[in-house]
């Protein structure tokens, strides 16, 4: 059986709060086009399906739009902000360290052998004792070393 050696999270939006850092590059690109800035509790509703995408999000609110071109421009340009400043203000969501840290725990413990029990084999003076309380109360038959032809 094949065991499993890697756990992959997506961090983005799921274990890590990265809308600050992203509607911050969204507003770099939207200042060098002369447009005021979002602020984050209303971008927060735009991020999804890529940078492009909230690009012309943050373009729509202020009734603009822009042709392919421009478009990929401003993605590019957001890229490489986003890219020199991706940390800047990301944080762990409340309570994920400490649930990583509980999961790691459960995953050592799951693939920890377990601990090999001693092989106990009892001793014949208590085999013949069981032996001999069956047969006092009818539940077996003597054991016998050759059969028997009653």
């Amino acid at each position: 059986m094949i065991s499993p050696r890697t756990l992959v999270f997506d961090l983005d939006g799921t274990l890590v709060d990265t809308a600050p850092d992203l509607i911050n590059a969204l507003n770099f690109v939207l200042d060098r086009e002369g447009l005021p800035p979002v602020p984050l509790h209303s971008a927060r509703n735009m991020i999804g399906q890529g940078a492009r995408r909230l690009i012309e999000r943050g373009l729509e609110l202020e009734g603009r739009t822009a042709g392919v071109d421009d478009i990929t421009r401003l993605t590019q340009d957001f890229i490489d902000y986003y890219a020199a400043h991706i940390a800047d203000v990301s944080r762990p969501f409340e309570g994920l360290e400490s649930a990583l840290d509980r999961l790691v725990a459960l995953v050592r413990a799951a693939a920890r052998p377990p601990v090999p029990r001693k092989k106990t084999k009892p001793p014949k003076a208590s085999k013949r004792r069981r032996l001999d309380d069956k047969k006092r109360h009818g539940t077996t038959k003597a054991l016998r070393a050759r059969p028997s032809h009653d």
